[in-house]
C-alpha cells in the first residue's frame, strides 16, 4: 500500500480532509 505522507507530508493531512469531506452530504 503507498503511503500518501511520503508525497503529502502535511500536518495535518490535508488531503485526507479533504477526501472525507467530499464524502460528507
Amino acid at each position: 500500500m503507498i503511503n500518501l505522507n511520503d508525497f503529502f507530508p502535511t500536518h495535518p493531512p490535508l488531503y485526507f480532509i479533504s477526501a472525507m469531506e467530499a464524502l460528507l452530504p
